[in-house]
Order: structure tokens, then C-alpha cells, then sequence
């Protein structure tokens, strides 16, 4: 690897932010502010880590990884109030502190939390779509050329999303499909080889964010 010459690293990153800075600023007013307290409560340090993270990956248009870290927040969060209720904290600890032991898992184990039940069809939601979309993504096809070969696999992967997507993005991607279908292979290949699902990360990565939020203030609220 060439070794990048610091000047020139931060003439680019300078033009970057002169190019990017409204559609950035205009990103991180979509999120709004996050509003809870934790005075007298005991809080997760990861989950400050990992909901930061998300709004920055937001903010620079890094969509997937938004996703991931608003999971990540909310199974931090779960993690640390099982924890917490839990009569043996120690045990516990162990026991979430194992390989096996993911956000599916972490959200069943919440089940039998009363504080955390109002929280779990947003957790079990935020929980696919990381897994669909941020985590396990269909792979793509291996081997260039096959044009209707690759527009299957696009139009399968865009179909896994329908189903963890919210109505209203899913019904994006059904108009989507159906355009592709009534278009032969060459003007279909145009249609989806162009990253046709940009709209609809940013659409469910904000939700994901709003969804997260939501259950950080719930749990722990403010009174300003």
C-alpha cells in the first residue's frame, strides 16, 4: 500500500466538506436530537458509542452501517438491562458474554423483562433488518457477463428486503420489480445495476435511527 502524503489527504477531505456540506447538514437535521438522561440511572456506555456512531455513519451517507450500529445500540441496551434485573448479574454476564449469544437471542431473553416488553417488536424489527441488509446480504453474482443471470440475483436480493422493510418502502420496491419486468434485459440491467436501492437504505437507515431513539428515550427519558 502507497502511503498517502498528509497534504494531500486533507486537500481532499477539505474538498469533500465544501462539496458534501449541506447534504450532510441536511442528513443530520432529518435525525433530530436524541433526548434522555442518565442521571441516577445506570446506562451502557456502548450504547452512547454505538448510537454516535450511527448518526456520523447517517450523516456521510453510510447507510448499512447506520443499520448495523442502531442494532448494535439497542442490543447493548438490552444486554445491560438483563443484566441489571438479573439476581445473579454475574452469571448473566457470563452467560451473554458468549459467542452464541446474538441480538435474536438477546431480544428472546428480554421477553421475561418487564421493562424491556414495550421494546421488543422494534428490537425484533431493527434485528432483520441488520441481518438482511446490513450483516447478511444475498451475495452477488460471481461471474460478470451473465446479464440475466445478474438480474435475477439483483431482483432476489430486493425481494429478501421487501420482507424486513416497512409498507411503505416495501411497496418502492415492488414498483421497482415491476418496471424491470416490463423492460427488456438491456434497459432492466440499466434499471437495477445502478444501485436502485440507495433511496430505500437512507429510507430505512432514518427509521432505523428513529426506531432506536425511540426506545433509548423510553428507557431512559428526560425531563427537559
Amino acid at each position: 500500500m502507497k502511503e498517502r502524503i498528509f497534504e494531500d489527504a486533507r486537500r481532499i477531505i477539505g474538498d469533500l466538506d465544501e462539496r458534501t456540506l449541506d447534504e450532510r447538514a441536511s442528513r443530520l437535521k432529518e435525525l433530530g436530537v436524541t433526548h434522555y438522561s442518565s442521571i441516577g440511572r445506570s446506562t451502557s456506555p456502548r450504547m452512547s458509542d454505538y448510537s454516535v456512531e450511527a448518526a456520523k455513519n447517517f450523516v456521510e451517507g453510510c447507510f448499512r452501517s447506520c443499520i448495523f450500529c442502531c442494532a448494535a445500540a439497542v442490543d447493548q441496551t438490552f444486554r445491560h438491562e438483563i443484566i441489571h434485573k438479573s439476581k445473579h448479574p454475574e452469571e448473566k454476564f457470563e452467560k451473554l458474554a458468549r459467542s452464541d449469544a446474538s441480538f435474536g437471542k438477546i431480544i428472546g431473553y428480554a421477553e421475561n423483562i418487564v421493562r424491556l416488553q414495550p421494546f421488543l417488536d422494534d428490537a425484533g424489527w431493527l434485528n432483520k433488518l441488520r441481518n438482511k441488509v446490513a450483516v447478511h446480504p444475498l451475495c452477488f453474482w460471481p461471474l460478470r457477463g451473465d446479464k440475466m443471470k445478474e438480474i435475477e440475483i439483483i431482483k432476489r436480493g430486493l425481494k429478501e428486503i421487501i420482507d424486513v422493510v416497512d409498507a411503505e418502502d416495501g411497496e418502492k420496491i415492488k414498483q421497482l420489480l415491476i418496471r424491470a419486468n416490463n423492460q427488456n434485459t438491456s434497459e432492466a440491467s440499466d434499471l437495477l445495476m445502478w444501485r436502485p436501492d440507495e433511496d430505500i437504505l437512507k429510507s430505512s437507515a432514518l427509521k432505523a435511527y428513529q426506531r432506536m431513539a425511540g426506545i433509548i428515550e423510553g428507557l431512559y427519558p428526560s425531563t427537559l
